[in-house]
């Protein structure tokens, strides 16, 4: 290895950057409007919600 790449070893874990949880189930996929009416329910809708390409065009194909 270069002098400057740190060893696997040395490297973080992607659980020690990310969060990972233990479990999931098919409603932590779904984003729950009700949820987001109060400023701090529209802000974490707002960081944790991802538009997809796919997703968008959905959207596109029913409202033209």
């Amino acid at each position: 290895m270069s002098r400057n790449t740190p060893r696997p070893e040395d490297r973080p874990l992607l659980r020690e950057l990310i969060r990972i949880p233990e479990r999931v189930s098919t409603s932590d996929f779904v984003l729950k409007l009700g949820e987001a009416v109060t400023p701090e329910g529209a802000e974490a809708a707002l960081r944790d919600y991802v538009v997809t390409d796919r997703l968008r065009g959905n959207f596109d194909e029913h409202w033209t």
